[in-house]
């Protein structure tokens, strides 16, 4: 038994890379993503059954003794080949470490599946934020759209980090408390992504690549294999949710904008969205890439490596009688070179599709470039173009934000464009007597904060407050009448932080009332947050 799975691993690196040098060309000619996501997942399938066709011949395959003995063969090629040779024969004193070393790998990796999934369903679970009605209603009519009839259960976590899916018998979208404040039809996208897994079933199909990845850890190609089957899953998900919303600059849009909000955040393994930003944006834009060009060395590593195992093979066959010395051809440096894909001349990058709405025309994209130029932003690259031109960035706004005292760096001006961040905005803050940074505007726009609402805030009795104390009132839903009120409620002059603290715990006008009409004497403000907290009046 030792035997017949140690030579089916040893087997399985000419198999693997046989596999792998069948699916690359169809991957290079073909242009739908679906086809691509149909070819890799064939080939991933054929991983797994084809090692173990391979075992159970070895196993019904009982004349082993009839195998030739090797030990009379002197080999000129590289060392690779002889310990191939040698890992395969029957007689081998390598087949029961070369089977332990397999065991422990696949242990340890399958702990790590193991535990990421765990860390994935308890971050599922402590999804308990409420959803909103209009993001129900939006997920129902996404999932109307691309004709999903199955029951899935959606939840907002404040803790996350990006949209996920979780569960294929009963599957669970669980979305992050950020996403929520995305526009409607930017969260519709993204809910049409996610459902779009649900729809594909690709929780189960990433389970079980998972599970050959874990089995065939050992062979390079099986986790190119994967990766590409990770980005194409990606890309059919993005093809059905432009599908649905109908827009391919709004889609890229909320793709750039989640990526915004979760910046720094870790990923959790065993979620169905992967794939690189960067590219996906691209794809959607029209930009084309060199079709698995940064792959390309490895193939040829594999093709190799492939060939010279596959010779060790055939030396196998070899009558037991040949004494001359073998020439391996296989693993010579020119074969190398033939096994390797010739290179393919990289395409042209299609420019990104025109903006809509409110952003500027151009007549080109050098007259685009020429006038963030002038504005101040020289050698942009092409992500920061791209960026730009997706959210809008002109020379106009740049120079609005330059005029009211500001000089943000590319990343800066993109955040305080996609949190519409204006000059006006900033102007408001500071005529009411904040010396505002770049990073308290966004906090601003983000929570919603109002100068309006500010200065009504201060003339409630707090004029001195803090452009922070200020984001932490609106934060905490501070209203100017909550505050007049609790002010005029006969507990003395309360501070900033006694309103907070009356937020925070539910303290409302209302129950101070039914605190003072208790017949309770003496009542201070301490005393009002005890009784709320050990709900004595409740």
């Amino acid at each position: 038994m030792i035997d017949a799975a140690a030579r089916t691993l040893v087997h399985f690196l000419w198999e693997g890379t046989l596999i792998v040098l069948l699916v690359f060309v169809p991957l290079r000619l073909l242009r739908q993503a679906s086809a691509r996501y149909v070819v890799t997942c064939a080939a991933m399938l054929s991983m797994l059954v084809l090692p173990l066709a391979t075992f159970v011949f070895m196993i019904m395959t009982r004349d082993i003794q009839t195998l030739p003995d090797m030990s009379g063969f002197t080999f000129s090629s590289s060392p690779l080949v002889r310990f191939a040779v040698q890992a395969a024969s029957p007689q081998s004193e390598w087949t029961l470490l070369v089977v332990t070393v397999w065991a422990i790998g696949v242990v340890l990796l399958s702990l790590k599946n193991a535990g990421g999934l765990f860390l994935a369903y308890l971050w599922g679970r402590r999804a308990v934020i409420a959803v909103p009605s209009e993001c129900y209603e939006a997920a129902i009519g996404v999932a109307a759209r691309l004709g999903l009839r199955r029951v899935v259960r959606l939840r907002v976590s404040s803790d996350g980090i990006t949209p996920l899916v979780l569960g294929w018998i009963k599957p669970v979208v669980v979305i992050p408390a950020a996403a929520l404040k995305l526009p409607l039809q930017q969260l519709q996208a993204l809910l049409a992504h996610e459902l779009a897994h649900v729809r594909r079933h690709d929780f189960l199909v990433n389970l079980i690549q998972k599970s050959v990845e874990t089995l065939l850890f050992y062979h390079p190609a099986v986790w190119w294999l994967g990766r590409q089957i990770r980005e194409e899953r990606e890309n059919c998900c993005d093809d059905l949710a432009v599908s649905v919303c109908g827009d391919r600059v709004i889609y890229a849009q909320a793709l750039t904008n989640l990526e915004e909000l979760r910046i720094g955040v870790p990923q959790f393994a065993m979620a169905a969205s992967s794939g690189s930003l960067v590219r996906r944006i691209g794809r959607l834009l029209g930009k084309t890439y060199p079709a698995y060009g940064s792959s390309a060395w490895l193939v040829a590593v594999i093709a190799a490596c492939g060939i010279a195992i596959l010779a060790g093979v055939v030396l196998r066959a070899q009558d037991r009688n040949v004494k001359s010395p073998v020439a391996v051809v296989a693993a010579s440096p020119e074969s190398e070179v033939q096994a390797q894909d010739p290179p393919r001349p990289p395409q042209p990058p299609q420019q990104p599709q025109p903006p809509t709405a409110d952003r500027p025309p151009s007549s080109s994209t050098s007259s685009y470039i020429d006038q963030l130029s002038a504005a101040g932003y020289k050698d942009l690259s092409v992500d920061d173009l791209i960026s730009f031109k997706i959210h809008g960035v002109s020379a106009e706004y740049v120079r609005s934000l330059q005029a009211a005292g500001f000089n943000p760096s590319p990343s800066d001006l993109l955040s305080c464009r996609i949190h519409g961040v204006t000059a006006d905005y900033a102007k408001a803050l500071q005529a009411i007597g904040f010396n505002v940074t770049l990073d308290q505007l966004i906090s601003g726009r983000i929570h919603g904060l109002d100068p309006d609402a500010v200065g009504q805030l201060k003339a409630a009795g707090f004029s001195s407050l803090t452009f922070d104390q200020v984001l932490t009132a609106r934060i905490h839903g501070v209203t100017p009448e909550e505050v007049r009120e609790l002010q005029n409620s006969g507990l003395g002059n309360l501070s900033f932080d006694n309103i907070i603290t009356a937020r925070i715990h539910g303290i409302t006008p209302a129950f101070v009332r039914k605190a003072q009409q208790s017949g309770l004497k003496n009542l201070t403000f301490d005393k009002i947050v005890q009784l709320k907290i050990h709900q004595i009046l409740d």
